[in-house]
């Protein structure tokens, strides 16, 4: 590799990645030097990344979010992938949050690591993968995978704004909240709505049955209370410490934006 790109690979500079090792007897028989004679090197050998990667879009762009592995590739199943999933989510290259199976404290605690949701880790990378035009963002506010980007935005910015993870809750078919967060011992549902309509089945539902002490969801709309929710603006969303860290007698109105 060395000679080819006329730069020396040092060992304690560069790691050296092996992607779809599986493809090429070369590179496997290439690990038992490695292993070997220059176990000094630092090795990545994670088949199918680029695959997992790539289907991101396509995981996105379905109805129902939840990471399918036969659309990464027909027939896959979970051992075959799950070394390039972990691989991507530590270098973070994508954000995963997992479905809980409980909306109880502390959520940690309720994963479900069966089922969870892959997205990008930047909304412009997402937008970018999926061929989008600006231009469609602002002015075409019907596309499905406009309610996709609007997720992935909001995901990116809770992450980069709060301590503790993230969780999606969908306990029956056709209900599902986008996110569920963890302020101390308070569950906040939170739902992200990209065009016009922003009415939802199911976080009426939600916030019907478990009566939460503070609901939100992100729109187009400006500050508005109501009844038992905060309605709160797209571009606030990297403001969302501000709403977690507090007593349960915070109201959002209080907060300085």
């Amino acid at each position: 590799m060395g000679t080819i790109k006329n730069d020396k690979i040092e060992k304690e500079k560069h790691l050296i990645i092996f992607d779809e090792i599986q493809e090429c007897p070369d590179a496997l028989n290439s690990l038992k030097y490695f292993c070997e004679d220059a176990n000094d090197y630092h090795v990545v050998a994670a088949g199918r990344i680029l695959l997992v990667f790539k289907s991101l879009v396509t995981q996105l762009s379905k109805e129902n979010e939840k990471f399918i592995y036969g659309c990464v590739k027909q027939g896959a199943r979970a051992r075959e992938f799950e070394v390039a999933i972990e691989w991507l989510v530590s270098a973070g290259l994508v954000l995963r949050i997992y479905d809980v199976k409980k909306n109880e404290h502390p959520l940690k605690a309720f994963e479900d690591f069966s089922s969870f949701k892959l997205f990008f880790f930047d909304v412009g990378l997402a937008k970018c993968a999926a061929q989008v035009e600006n231009k469609q963002i602002v002015l075409d506010s019907d596309f499905q995978f406009k309610g996709a980007l609007t997720e992935n935005y909001c995901l990116q910015q809770f992450h980069a704004n709060l301590e503790n993870t993230i969780h999606y809750y969908s306990p029956a078919q056709n209900y599902e909240v986008d996110f569920l967060l963890q302020d101390e011992m308070q569950i906040i549902p939170v739902e992200c709505k990209a065009g016009g309509n922003v009415t939802s089945a199911s976080f009426k539902r939600y916030r019907r049955e478990e009566k939460p002490e503070l609901a939100i969801r992100f729109s187009q709309l400006e500050y508005k209370e109501q009844d038992d929710m905060i309605n709160l603006s797209l571009y606030l969303a990297g403001r969302i410490g501000l709403l977690t860290k507090n007593t349960p007698s915070f109201h959002p109105k209080h907060a300085e934006f």
